[in-house]
């Protein structure tokens, strides 16, 4: 039995989707201002309770580059992230860093919506 030659390239699908987030991207950069959105983000969809305190205060402490330069999947296109705009946040290096960095289920990125590792994306 012969193999087929694997084909070369990105597919059709990828190249739309690209395609797609290249067009997202230009909405996201002007949302922002080119102002990295993390620290307005968490503040704006803060869950109050007493258990997240600590965590925002770590947040806080994290020397934010003010300027945006990653837009980020929060529920990566890995997990099935799409490219709507709820989905997309403008961030500076330092908050794209941490976003990846702990935003595995039940880490602190996940747990402030900067990542998610499951279930439904909330609109904002």
């Amino acid at each position: 039995m012969q193999r087929k030659a694997m084909k070369q390239g990105r597919s059709v699908k990828r190249v739309n989707y690209d395609e797609e987030f290249a067009a997202a991207k230009v909405l996201v950069k002007e949302r922002s201002r080119g102002v990295c959105e993390a620290a307005t983000f968490v503040l704006y969809h803060l869950d109050r309770s007493e258990d997240m305190r600590e965590l925002v205060e770590e947040f806080l402490k994290i020397d934010c580059g003010f300027r945006a330069v990653h837009t980020h999947h929060r529920k990566y296109r890995s997990r099935g992230g799409t490219n709507q705009l709820a989905n997309l946040i403008d961030l500076c290096e330092q908050h794209h860093s941490y976003a990846h960095a702990f935003g595995g289920f039940d880490e602190p990125a996940n747990r402030l919506g900067l990542s998610l590792s499951s279930g439904e994306l909330e609109i904002w």
